[in-house]
C-alpha cells in the first residue's frame, strides 16, 4: 500500500486588500511533493475557527495562474470553507515530482481575518482521480502564528 505524501509549501496572499474583515480574492501558491496526473483534484481548506477567513459561497473560477496551470481548463468550486480545483494542468498535462510550485487566483474570494495576528490553520490535500474515484496523494496541515498583514501569509 502506498502512503500519502506531504505538501512542502503553501502561500496564501490576500490579493485585493490586506485590511482586516474586508472582501478580497486570494492567490494560492502550492508545492506538492508527488506526481499529479491530468485527472486530479486539489483541496485547500481555509481556517474555520479562531482567526479565520470566510470564503464566499457560489461559483468560482481561476482568473490568474503561474507554473503549469492552464486557466481555461481548470475547474474551481467552493465547498464549505474549502476551495477545490481540478483539471488544472489541462486534459493531458501533469505535475511531476520536483516541478516548481504553481499558483492560482480564484475570483470568488472571501473575507479577510478579523485580526492580522494569531494562529491560522490551513489544510491542503491532493488527489489522483482514477475511474471517478479520488485517491489521496499528498496532505499537509499548516499551522502558523500570523503576525503580518494577510497579503503576506506564508506557511
Amino acid at each position: 500500500m502506498l502512503s500519502v505524501g506531504t505538501i512542502s509549501r503553501l502561500q496564501v496572499d490576500a490579493y485585493d486588500t490586506s485590511q482586516a474583515k474586508e472582501q478580497s480574492r486570494y492567490f494560492l501558491t502550492i508545492q506538492p511533493v508527488h506526481f499529479l496526473p491530468a485527472a486530479h483534484k486539489i483541496e485547500v481548506e481555509f481556517p474555520t475557527t479562531g482567526n479565520y477567513i470566510t470564503l464566499n459561497s457560489g461559483p468560482c473560477s481561476i482568473t490568474q495562474a503561474t507554473g503549469a496551470l492552464i486557466i481555461g481548463e481548470a475547474q474551481c468550486s467552493i465547498e464549505g470553507n474549502s476551495v477545490v480545483v481540478s483539471n488544472t494542468f489541462g486534459a493531458t498535462g501533469s505535475f511531476s515530482k520536483g516541478d516548481a510550485a504553481f499558483g492560482f487566483l480564484f475570483d470568488s474570494g472571501g473575507i479577510n481575518p478579523e485580526r492580522t495576528c494569531g494562529s491560522m490553520h490551513f489544510t491542503v490535500r491532493t488527489f489522483a482521480t482514477i475511474d471517478g474515484v479520488d485517491y489521496s496523494v499528498d496532505y499537509y496541515s499548516f499551522n502558523s502564528i500570523v503576525d503580518v498583514p494577510p497579503r503576506f501569509l506564508a506557511f
